[in-house]
C-alpha cells in the first residue's frame, strides 16, 4: 500500500496553520469550574473536548465517488469487463475540528460546540489495498457533543465536500464489453473527483 503525498501534506498544512491560530488566540479563557459565572457566563474548561482546537477518530460516508470498483480482461478475447462499478462509499479517516461557544441564548451551551473540520480519508474500506491507503481530503462544518463526565470526549457530526486524487476510472478508449489492445496495467487511469460527505468521529479522552 502506497501512501499519497497530496492529502497527506494538505492535512499536515492544515494542521500546523490550527495549531498556530490556537496558540496565538488571545482570548483564552482562565482555569475554572463549569460552575463558575464569569461575567454572567458558564466558564467551559480549557481541555474541554467542545472547545477549541482537537482532533478524533472517524468514520466518512461519501456516495458518489468510488469509481470502477474491479475490472478484468479476458486473455482470450480482449473483453474489458467492470465486474464492480464502485467501491463501498465508507472510508476511515483521521480529523480535525476547531470548536466554538454557541451562540447566546441557545439551551446547554457547556455541552456542545461548533466550527470547521478537516479530515484525511483512508480509500473505500473494501478497496485499502489497491493504491494509496490514503486518497482524499474532506472539509466541511461539524457540530459535537460531549460525551463523558469529565467533557475531555465528544462525539461529532459533519457535512462537507470531499476531494479524492485517484478515482479509478476506464482509461480512454477502453470501453466494457469490448475488446482492447491496451495492456492490463494501462485499462484504468487515477482522476482527481470530488463528492458530498458526512462525517461521525469520536474525539479521544488522552
Amino acid at each position: 500500500m502506497r501512501v499519497s503525498r497530496l492529502p497527506i501534506g494538505l492535512f499536515l498544512s492544515a494542521t500546523l496553520f490550527s495549531t498556530l491560530s490556537n496558540a496565538g488566540d488571545g482570548v483564552l479563557r482562565e482555569k475554572c469550574n463549569t460552575d463558575l459565572a464569569v461575567e454572567g457566563k458558564v466558564c467551559v474548561p480549557l481541555q474541554s473536548a467542545v472547545r477549541r482546537l482537537h482532533a478524533g477518530v472517524a468514520i466518512v460516508y461519501s456516495p458518489e465517488n468510488g469509481g470502477v470498483g474491479t475490472i478484468v480482461k479476458d486473455a482470450t478475447t480482449n473483453v474489458v469487463r467492470v465486474t464492480k462499478e464502485n467501491a463501498a462509499a465508507a472510508r476511515a479517516a483521521f480529523e480535525l475540528h476547531y470548536f466554538f461557544e454557541p451562540p447566546k441564548g441557545l439551551p446547554e451551551r457547556d455541552s456542545w460546540g461548533w466550527g470547521p473540520f478537516v479530515s484525511l480519508n483512508t480509500r473505500p474500506v473494501d478497496n485499502l489495498d489497491d493504491g494509496n491507503i490514503f486518497s482524499s481530503v474532506g472539509a466541511g462544518l461539524m457540530i459535537g457533543a460531549v460525551a463523558n463526565d469529565a467533557g475531555t470526549s465528544s462525539v461529532n457530526f459533519g457535512l462537507g465536500f470531499l476531494v479524492d486524487t485517484d478515482v479509478k476510472r476506464l482509461a480512454a478508449g477502453v470501453q466494457d464489453g469490448k475488446p482492447t489492445t491496451l495492456n492490463d496495467n494501462q485499462l484504468l487511469k487515477s482522476t482527481t473527483s470530488t463528492d458530498f460527505m458526512a462525517i461521525l468521529s469520536y474525539k479521544m479522552d488522552f
